[in-house]
């Protein structure tokens, strides 16, 4: 993959990361880190507690163009939050699409730039996987992420 479709991946994850309203609505882990992570979690969220909420991504697959600094991705994102966040299911449930409106904010149809390459972002319609009694409610999401 090209310099430029590998910042398309970190300009999705640092225009998520910089933003407050992101910051607070899935808050840090205990070592301070914000809870965005380029990787599948999947496994790990089960085991956490009732307050955890978090934004996780990764590439899953790629379109380059002719020119080698353009080029298209396509990221899948998926916030979680427990389904006892804030005590209960319904105040989950509007965190998760609080956090789902937020990024829709800062990503969709929306021109930024990233290390000095031009990137823009398209949604497509989102799912709600349907979780177990224990399981953390779930949005997924696709983006198609433009390097120009």
């Amino acid at each position: 993959m090209s310099r430029s479709l590998a910042h398309g991946e970190l300009g999705f994850q640092d225009r998520l990361a910089a933003d407050a309203t992101i910051q607070s609505l899935v808050g840090t882990e205990s070592g301070g880190g914000l809870r965005l992570y380029p990787e599948w979690i999947g496994e790990r969220v089960i085991q956490e507690d009732d307050t955890y909420r978090a934004i996780s991504f990764f590439r899953v697959g790629s379109f380059g163009t002719r020119r080698l600094d353009t080029g298209e991705l396509r990221i899948q994102s998926d916030a979680w939050v427990a389904q006892a966040f804030g005590g209960t299911m319904a105040t989950a449930r509007a965190r998760l699409e609080a956090i789902d409106s937020r990024m829709l904010e800062l990503l969709d149809e929306v021109w930024w730039a990233y290390d000095g390459i031009r990137l823009n972002a398209y949604a497509l319609p989102e799912q709600d996987p349907i979780g177990g009694h224990i399981r953390p409610f779930r949005r997924t999401r696709e983006w198609l992420v433009g390097v120009n």
